[in-house]
């Protein structure tokens, strides 16, 4: 499980990388397309998700700040069919 989530925090950090480097560098393709930001806004956008695509692998790998990238704790063994909420009703012989 660990290595599956490693694979997809990896492809979610190249696909970000790759849209702010998009919007970063290729400015004059995306202002013919889309006229919502100007320039600086733009530029502004892809440096923060070029930022994220690189804080979703750094904290996990370097052990930085490791409160941020805690393993999920342990399965209890609490089984809620089991609990006194759900046998209430049932009586047994």
């Amino acid at each position: 499980m660990n290595v599956l989530l490693w694979i997809l925090q990896v492809a979610l950090a190249l696909l970000y990388l790759a849209g702010g480097s998009y919007k970063v560098f290729k400015f004059d393709e995306l202002a013919s397309h889309l006229r919502a930001l100007s320039r600086g806004g733009w530029r502004a956008l892809g440096v923060l998700e070029m930022v994220c695509a690189v804080l979703l692998v750094v904290p996990a790998a370097a052990k930085w700040i490791p409160v941020l990238t805690r393993s999920p704790p342990p399965r209890s063994r609490w089984k809620p069919w089991r609990s006194p909420v759900c046998t209430r009703g049932i009586r047994s012989n």
